[in-house]
């Protein structure tokens, strides 16, 4: 599975252009914005924020023990992007502001399961690998929830009924 992390400027970039939306039409977009600063809306046009292949999400780039007044990422996060992806027929964007912690945890993780684990596609890993393995500094908190999630799922998908 074809898995980018982009910054949000590559959105806001094309907000309200054809390409914006031939992007929706042909990958799944998870988009991840914090709850306060300059990024708390996310940069699509209201046309693309209908499209059933955006998620949507709100957390910040925080980790466990971080201050109340931030949004953690949460175990209903995991689950959200794992049933927003569902299977590896579509290729994925994960966005945040600066495309290194948060959507680069997010990346991580997906890139981890679904080329190494699930599909054994390396061509796809290697790919990820040669883009991303010096540009990402994954948040621990949601690649550790998020790889927790997904560790759930194996075993529910291998355990005898």
């Amino acid at each position: 599975m074809k898995i980018d992390v982009k910054p949000r400027s590559y959105f806001e970039e094309i907000k309200g252009t054809p390409t914006e939306m031939e992007i929706l039409a042909t990958h799944r977009v998870i988009s991840i914005e914090s709850s306060n600063g300059n990024d708390t809306e996310p940069p699509f046009s209201q046309e693309a924020l209908a499209s059933p292949n955006l998620l949507c999400m709100v957390f910040d780039d925080v980790i466990e023990d971080a201050d109340e007044q931030f949004v953690k990422f949460s175990e209903a996060d995991a689950k959200a992007i794992l049933d927003f992806i569902c299977d590896d027929s579509m290729p994925v964007i994960v966005h945040c502001s600066a495309g290194i912690a948060r959507s680069g945890a997010v990346g991580e993780a997906l890139d981890s399961y679904y080329n190494c684990f699930r599909t054994q596609n390396d061509e796809d890993h290697q790919c990820f690998l040669r883009h991303y393995q010096q540009r990402l500094r994954p948040n621990s908190l949601v690649k550790r929830l998020l790889m927790r999630e997904i560790y759930a799922r194996s075993v529910e998908n291998i355990s005898p009924t």
